[in-house]
This record gives C-alpha cells, structure tokens and sequence, in this order.
C-alpha cells in the first residue's frame, strides 16, 4: 500500500512541475491546452484516492510516518530476537563430551 500511494503522490509532483513549467511558456492556445490536461490528470488522480491533493499528501504522510516506525519496531525486534538466540541455541545444546 505504501508504495502504491508513493506512486501516487510522485504522479502528484510531477503533475505540478508540469503546470508550474508550463505557465513559465509564453501565452497560446497549446500551454492552455496542455495546462488544463494536465490539470484533469490531477483531479482523476484525486478522484481516484477520494480526496483532494492536499489532504492525501497530510494521509500520505501519516502512512510513512507509520511505515517508517513499522521498520524501526520490526529491527528492533529483529536485533533482541537474534542477539539471543545464539546464546540460547549454545547453552540448549547438549554436553557431547
């Protein structure tokens, strides 16, 4: 999920930059053209995640925060999983001698 919604939000940004460099171009028909198309692209993208650009980037944001503190939890029950075990595995071994 996480990854769908960064694709998403790239789509986001690139639309933008899209716009913002296009009103730089001198005044035609063309940049109006290409302007509002890429506008419409934007509102389907927020048509598609139900909700407008700026209150899916808050959620987007939220949704990485989590992601991120996710990874730090699973790490650290990783390290305190591993960083036992071995001495577990040692002492549950039986004396061969």
């Amino acid at each position: 999920m996480t990854e769908v919604a960064g694709n998403i939000h790239a789509k986001f940004e690139t639309g933008l930059r899209c716009v913002q460099e296009l009103e730089t171009h001198p005044k035609s028909p063309e940049r109006q053209t290409a302007i509002q198309q890429t506008r419409e692209e934007l509102r389907v993208l927020e048509k598609l995640v139900r909700s407008p650009r700026e209150e899916f980037y808050r959620i987007f944001a939220r949704l990485q925060g989590a992601a991120e503190r996710a990874h730090q939890a699973g790490c650290r029950a990783n390290s305190f999983a591993g960083g036992g075990s071995h001495a577990a595995k040692a002492n549950a071994r039986p004396d061969l001698a």
